[in-house]
């Protein structure tokens, strides 16, 4: 599923962009509001939500695998992609000063959840499954806490499940050691 024109950078940007829309997408049926109209407006929080996860393990394999500097360099290119291809996705129609706004939640969005990401020790806890200092829980939790049942364990799991198998399939530690030599300012040094 790669793309044969792109970057190592924009694989990365783009593989972050379709785990999180598969894996908001596979959600879709159980987001579990009353009407359309609310499960439609709850949709686009939750593909930002994976997203910054899926960032923010970029950012892990970054720190990694090629240290500091690049890392604060890949997140630099990285977040202002997915940010505009997000907030265009949903909001392509929207006038610009709106969706300049928005931009600017996704930004403040992506730092907390960053902050709460990193405070995780572990992806998954297997001698504690509901962990809280799993990253898959806390993105889990976060996930369900925007739709109408955050306590459905059906949904806890189905997050889980779903964002683990994405997160294997992109495989962004391979793109982000992929991308070592295709950092266009200082810190490729």
């Amino acid at each position: 599923m790669s793309s044969t024109n792109a970057n190592p950078i924009q694989e990365i940007g783009r593989s972050v962009l379709a785990a999180a829309y598969e894996c908001s997408n596979s959600i879709k049926p159980k987001i579990g509001f009353l009407t359309k109209e609310e499960n439609e407006a709850r949709r686009p929080l939750i593909l930002f939500e994976f997203a910054y996860f899926f960032l923010h393990m970029t950012s892990r394999y970054a720190l990694a695998n090629l240290g500091d500097a690049k890392r604060i360099e890949l997140q630099e290119i990285i977040g202002p992609l997915v940010a505009e291809c997000s907030v265009e996705s949903v909001c392509g129609h929207w006038p610009s000063d709106l969706k300049v706004g928005i931009k600017g939640e996704f930004f403040e969005n992506l730092n907390k959840a960053d902050f709460e990401y990193a405070n995780c020790n572990c992806l998954v806890n297997p001698d504690d499954p509901f962990s809280q200092k799993a990253l898959l829980v806390k993105l889990a939790q976060n996930v369900t806490n925007l739709c109408a049942n955050p306590t459905d364990k059906e949904l806890i799991w189905k997050v889980i499940e779903t964002s683990f198998e994405h997160l294997k399939q992109t495989d962004l530690e391979k793109l982000v050691i992929a991308a070592k030599d295709s950092f266009p300012g200082k810190a490729n040094n």
